[in-house]
């Protein structure tokens, strides 16, 4: 009797360094599972992506990938924007030009950030740009190079969004969005009421009146107002206030952020609270405020360990 002894190889993977063992007779995958993506997106390095082709603003854009769960994509190495320029060009054709989620008009001191708030770790600048000019504040990449050109964000332009994957659990439930970058979730409040009834109504919801802590977050919550009265004009109750002459978050937590363009501290003796403007031609998202009889619409956030209702699942 011959003894058939099993061959072993070891294999270095040159990407992550990782060792397999191959038997004689044995198939072993050493690429890792993709995840199961919803219709019309692709997986690659366990992120959904969706090409969208229709045209819209970057503000648009965004608010069109975080209503299906998600947010324009962002961008972290050669390889991600070598995916994502080849997925426009199978569904857009080439050449082209479509929005990616990077912006300068959201952060509060002009820098270039992700729309999630991250810093950009990773840029592909054509030669020339960003061309640092206000206007000019919203990122387009053109296929086939992949190279990124600022761009005005109230140019026409189809998108690439980041979705979740198919059976992901939703964090939240209905009426509410999930921030995976805050771990809270959202709702909007569309009639119209004071800021202390305004807050009764999100307590009855196991929530309050948002406080907002980044870039991200403000972009997030401005986005879902500006989804919620279809992109027009609106200023909505925040969980800000005005008392003691310093601003103050009603949940307690630090008010330690604020946007571009906010930071009033002389309003004198009097009381008032914190607005959140829907995204415009003009502006993506300022802050405003009004006295303690006003009414308006209202922003209400909450921990998901709070919100009682069966969670859905992502489809």
């Amino acid at each position: 009797m011959k003894l058939l002894l099993a061959l072993i190889v070891l294999i270095f993977s040159s990407q992550n360094s990782q060792v397999v063992s191959l038997a004689i007779g044995t198939a072993i995958n050493t690429t890792p599972a993709s995840v199961p993506c919803p219709a019309n997106s692709t997986s690659f390095n366990n992120v959904c992506y969706r090409a969208v082709n229709t045209t819209a603003t970057w503000t648009n854009a965004a608010i069109d990938c975080i209503s299906q769960g998600g947010n324009l994509a962002s961008v972290s190495s050669d390889s991600v924007n070598n995916f994502i320029v080849n997925l426009a060009g199978q569904k857009f054709g080439t050449p082209t030009r479509f929005w990616i989620g990077g912006s300068s008009s959201i952060s509060s001191d002009g820098s270039w950030v992700w729309i999630d708030g991250n810093n950009m770790n990773y840029t592909n600048w054509a030669i020339g740009h960003p061309r640092n000019v206000a206007t000019y504040d919203s990122i387009q990449m053109h296929g086939p190079s992949g190279k990124w050109y600022d761009e005005s964000s109230q140019f026409f332009a189809p998108y690439v969004c980041e979705v979740p994957p198919v059976g992901t659990t939703n964090q939240c439930y209905d009426n509410w969005y999930y921030l995976a970058t805050t771990n809270k979730c959202y709702r909007v409040i569309t009639k119209t009421n004071t800021f202390l009834n305004q807050r009764s109504a999100c307590y009855s919801f196991d929530g309050d009146l948002v406080s907002i802590h980044s870039t991200g977050e403000n972009f997030f919550v401005g986005a879902l107002a500006t989804k919620a009265f279809n992109n027009t004009y609106k200023e909505l109750f925040i969980g800000a206030k005005y008392t003691s002459s310093k601003w103050s978050w009603v949940d307690e937590t630090p008010y330690n952020w604020w946007p571009n363009k906010w930071n009033l501290t002389n309003l004198g003796s009097y009381n008032y609270y914190g607005l959140i403007e829907t995204g415009t031609t003009t502006n993506k998202f300022l802050w405003d405020y009004d006295d303690t009889s006003s009414t308006y619409p209202a922003i209400c956030d909450s921990d998901p360990s709070f919100l009682k209702k069966e969670k859905k699942i992502v489809n």
